[in-house]
């Protein structure tokens, strides 16, 4: 009995019963304005990313948005790149910052520093998901194996991003190997990368 009676009070009570749209609409609406006013974004744009990414229709703060933008622009990405790799993977906004700064540091400890790093991440922000020790870092040292020096493996990666995004050990490391058994190591491999 008391449970039906705690269930109506709570149906009737006006903040149970309105308080929860209005959280709702106000959690949309405070990313809407924010993605419109400080990124820029269309109606278009915000629309598709609260579809792709439903969790950002129930933010009550921005601040991990904002820590997240924060540390973007710390490392060199512009407001324009960063609302490009918003509305490319919006599943990445948000992403806490303690995550974040090893993967951005990792990625300028490799050699992609100020505009590189950007050009990487924009063409690229899935990364940003991959885990640091499991994905990210086996796969940096790869590469950077392969191609023999920072410099070759900056260029190889901005020449095509979506080699971080291959698996290591059932695509990278046998097609590479075919590569290197026909010679082709370091600046003769980054010659071949498509974009």
């Amino acid at each position: 009995m008391n449970s039906i009676v705690c269930c109506k009070l709570f149906s009737i009570h006006p903040f149970f019963s309105r308080n929860v749209f209005k959280t709702e609409a106000y959690s949309q609406a405070l990313f809407s304005q924010f993605a419109s006013t400080k990124l820029n974004l269309s109606e278009t744009d915000i629309t598709r990313m609260l579809k792709l990414q439903p969790r950002l229709q129930n933010l009550r703060t921005l601040h991990n948005v904002e820590q997240y933008i924060h540390s973007l622009k710390k490392h060199g990405c512009t407001e324009v790149e960063i609302a490009k790799m918003m509305k490319t993977k919006p599943q990445l906004i948000g992403i806490l910052e303690r995550t974040l700064e090893p993967k951005l540091q990792l990625l300028e400890d490799f050699g992609f520093v100020d505009r590189n790093l950007a050009k990487l991440l924009t063409r690229n922000p899935y990364i940003l998901g991959y885990s640091l020790t499991n994905n990210l870092l086996p796969k940096m040292e790869f590469l950077k194996d392969v191609f023999q020096s920072q410099d070759l493996l900056v260029k190889a990666l901005l020449r095509a991003p979506r080699l971080l995004s291959s698996s290591l050990e059932k695509t990278l490391k046998p097609s590479l190997a075919f590569w290197e058994g026909w010679g082709f190591r370091g600046e003769a491999l980054v010659s071949f990368l498509q974009v």
